[in-house]
C-alpha cells in the first residue's frame, strides 16, 4: 500500500524569503524570518494539517511533486494572457521567485507536520506554470511504504 499526501494551498506562491541577522541587546545573533515569508507560512499550514488529519507523521524517505500556479501579469495583452493560460509561455518572470525558494517555503511548512525532517526528501520536482487560479498544488509520496 503506498501512503500518498496531496493538498492545495491557494493564492500567490511565494517563495522563502532569506533571514536577516540581528542581535539582541547583550549581543547575541538571532534570525528574523521575513514578515511576507511568515504571513504566507501561517496562511499555508492549515491546509498541510487538513491534509494530514488521522496520519502519523512520516518517518521515512518521501519524494515530493510541487506545481506553482502564477496568474499572467495584469500590464500583458489579452494575446498574451491567452497563450499563457494555454501553455504556449514559460512561467519564467523573476516576480514569480526561483523553484527552488518556491519549493523550500514548502518544505518549512511540511516540517514536523508532514515529515519530521527535510532531510528525508530524497526526490523533488517543481514546476511553474500560469493559471487563473494563483496556488501550489503539493503531492507527496512515503517511500518507505511502496
Amino acid at each position: 500500500m503506498t501512503d500518498y499526501i496531496s493538498f492545495t494551498i491557494p493564492g500567490k506562491p511565494i517563495p522563502m524569503g532569506r533571514g536577516r541577522i540581528a542581535t539582541t541587546k547583550r549581543g547575541k545573533p538571532y534570525i528574523i524570518t521575513p514578515m511576507r515569508t511568515r504571513v504566507w507560512q501561517n496562511q499555508a499550514i492549515p491546509f498541510v494539517r487538513q491534509a494530514m488529519a488521522g496520519r502519523d507523521i512520516i518517518k521515512t524517505p518521501v519524494a515530493i511533486e510541487t506545481v506553482f500556479y502564477f496568474a499572467p501579469p495584469k500590464s500583458w495583452s489579452q494575446k498574451q494572457k491567452t497563450m499563457a493560460l494555454g501553455g504556449e509561455l514559460w512561467a519564467i518572470s523573476k516576480w514569480m521567485g526561483d523553484v527552488d525558494n518556491l519549493l523550500k517555503q514548502v518544505l518549512e511548512i511540511c516540517t514536523g507536520v508532514v515529515f519530521e525532517d527535510d532531510i528525508q526528501v530524497v526526490e523533488a520536482t517543481s514546476e511553474r506554470h500560469y493559471s487563473k487560479n494563483e496556488g501550489t498544488l503539493v503531492n507527496i509520496l512515503d517511500l518507505g511504504k511502496i
